[in-house]
C-alpha cells in the first residue's frame, strides 16, 4: 500500500484548511478594528466617507483587475480630503460639526476636484505615452530608413533586402533587362507615343 502519497495529500489539504482559516481570522479582525475606529472617530468616518465617494465609485465601476484608475482617483481624492480633516480637527470634532461641514460646499471642492483630477490622468496620459511611442518608433523607422539609403549608395544594390542576384539560367537578353530594371534608382516608365502624327508619315 502506498500511504506516503496519501499522507502527503492530506497534510497538504490540512495546510490549505488552515491558511484559509487564518485568511479569514486575519480579514475579521480588520473589520472589527475598522469598525472600532468608525465608532469611536465618528465625525471623521463620515467626512472621510462623504469625501471619498468618488473613489466608492470609482471602484465599483472599474472592471480593469489591475485598478489603475482607481489608484489614481484615490490617491488624488484623499489628498483632496486631508485639508477638510484638518478643518474638522480644528474647529468641531464632532458629529453636529461634521454634519455641518458636510451641508457646506467649500472643502470638498479639493477633494471631488482632486478625484477628477485622477479621473482626467487616467484618461491624458495613456493617450499621451502612445503618441510619444509611436512617434519614437517612427523616428527610429526614420533613421533606419537613412542609415539604409547610405549604404545602398555605399555599397550598391547587394544591400538592399529586396535586392537578388539574377539568375545566370535565362537568356543575356533578359538578363540584361533584368539586372538593369534592378539597379534602376527609380521605376522606369515607357513614354506613350504622341497623338499626332509625325511629318515623315505623312
Amino acid at each position: 500500500m502506498q500511504v506516503g502519497p496519501v499522507m502527503s495529500v492530506s497534510a497538504s489539504l490540512q495546510n490549505d484548511r488552515r491558511r484559509r482559516l487564518e485568511v479569514r481570522f486575519e480579514t475579521i479582525l480588520i473589520a472589527i478594528v475598522m469598525v472600532f475606529l468608525a465608532v469611536v472617530f465618528a465625525p471623521t468616518t463620515l467626512v472621510v466617507a462623504f469625501a471619498m465617494a468618488p473613489t466608492v465609485l470609482t471602484f465599483v465601476l472599474d472592471d480593469d483587475p489591475s485598478k489603475n484608475r482607481t489608484l489614481s482617483v484615490g490617491a488624488l481624492n484623499l489628498a483632496g480630503t486631508v485639508p477638510a480633516l484638518f478643518e474638522l480637527w480644528a474647529r468641531w470634532n464632532t458629529i453636529p460639526g461634521a454634519i455641518e461641514m458636510i451641508a457646506t460646499a467649500h472643502p470638498w471642492r479639493l477633494a471631488f476636484g482632486g478625484a477628477f483630477a485622477g479621473w482626467l490622468l487616467t484618461v491624458i496620459v495613456p493617450v499621451l505615452s502612445a503618441n510619444y511611442v509611436v512617434r519614437q518608433r517612427e523616428n527610429d523607422l526614420d533613421k533606419l530608413e537613412q542609415r539604409h539609403q547610405q549604404m545602398r549608395d555605399a555599397w550598391g544594390l547587394q544591400v538592399d533586402p529586396g535586392w537578388r542576384a539574377p539568375d545566370p539560367a535565362l537568356p543575356a537578353e533578359a538578363l540584361m533587362v533584368e539586372v538593369t530594371a534592378k539597379s534602376a534608382p527609380m521605376p522606369v516608365i515607357a513614354a506613350t507615343a504622341s497623338a499626332e502624327p509625325s511629318p515623315e508619315s505623312l
